[in-house]
């Protein structure tokens, strides 16, 4: 009996309709949105011990943790949790840009995918601390053993949704997961984007102009390339004689020579051992965060070896391209 020695590729549906883009975009974020401290200081415990913040799972939405676009209504809707960006916009404020795509947007799951027209570029925010997880729009961080969790964990008495808050130490290494906030912008939209991203919320809510770019105005960095500025051949940090620099170049050059030696060293004492039949042990090759992360592994592979195509150079697709609106 023969077995497949590939796992079959996943087929993808690709959706173009701009009516059905639409009704999945929120609205724009064009003010400096800061979610409270508690959106990711108290997580929120579902299931059998999944942790989690803002929302994740049925009815338990904090509508603070997320900007409303221009219909609060969809933040209560669950089923407009399954996919959704908000165009064009910034991320929330202390928030970075963890993914971008300028080819094709993912869904909630790994068949679907949203294809963006030319000019169109597509990002995940997440918190800070987090990184882009998959599903479309997830971030997940890391949660080492013994580290001190604040949790609730939601109860519906039929009157209200309850939220005792608790605290406990994890019992072992896991991960917190939520919803990240998806943008979309064109190039058009950058002019206001810029100036949006320059804005800080105050201490009362209010929403002022700093003369700093603030960690929202992540879209420009992704979407540019700094030109390195080089320094001038008198340029030279004060206080650092010429003597001094000399002695720092003769030092760090024996320290080199030093790491040479004690690597051929330790060559040949492995080359021996192995020919006296003695055991190596090797370090553990892969120990990424990816294996603990918990993502479906047909999506972590979907996301990490088909993300270099989404980042190809745009171009011309057959027929009608559609457009963020």
């Amino acid at each position: 009996m023969s077995y497949p020695t590939s796992v079959p590729p996943i087929p993808r549906v690709f959706i173009t309709d701009e009516s059905i883009l639409s009704i999945y975009n929120r609205g724009p974020i064009t003010t400096a949105f800061s979610p409270p401290a508690s959106c990711l200081d108290t997580m929120t415990m579902y299931g059998r011990g999944t942790l989690y913040f803002g929302h994740f799972y049925g009815p338990f939405i904090d509508t603070a943790c997320y900007p409303a676009g221009a219909n609060t209504q969809k933040l209560t809707d669950a089923t407009s949790w399954d996919t959704y960006y908000y165009s064009p916009a910034i991320c929330p404020y202390g928030w970075t840009t963890a993914t971008t795509f300028s080819a094709a947007y993912p869904g909630n799951n790994a068949t679907t995918w949203i294809r963006l027209g030319p000019g169109t570029t597509a990002g995940v925010c997440c918190p800070s601390g987090h990184k882009y997880w998959g599903l479309g729009h997830l971030c997940t961080s890391r949660v080492t053993q013994n580290q001190l969790i604040t949790y609730i964990v939601p109860t519906n008495n039929g009157v209200e949704i309850l939220r005792p808050v608790s605290s406990s130490t994890q019992p072992s290494d896991s991960s917190i997961r939520g919803d990240g906030v998806p943008i979309w912008w064109q190039s058009s939209d950058m002019e206001v984007l810029r100036a949006a991203a320059t804005m800080v919320p105050s201490s009362t809510g209010s929403i002022t102009s700093s003369a700093q770019t603030s960690p929202t105005a992540s879209i420009a960095s992704s979407t540019s390339t700094p030109t390195p500025t080089e320094p001038s051949p008198t340029d030279s940090p004060s206080g650092i004689s010429t003597g001094a620099k000399a002695g720092i170049g003769v030092g760090a050059a024996i320290a080199v020579a030093a790491l040479a030696m004690g690597l051929y060293f330790f060559l040949m004492r492995k080359r021996r051992a192995i020919a006296a039949g003695a055991p190596v042990h090797e370090a553990d090759a892969y120990s990424g965060y990816e294996a603990d992360s918990g993502a479906p592994k047909e999506y972590a592979h979907l996301h990490e070896m088909s993300q270099p195509e989404l980042q190809h150079p745009r171009y011309e697709l057959a027929g009608a391209a559609a457009k963020a609106p």
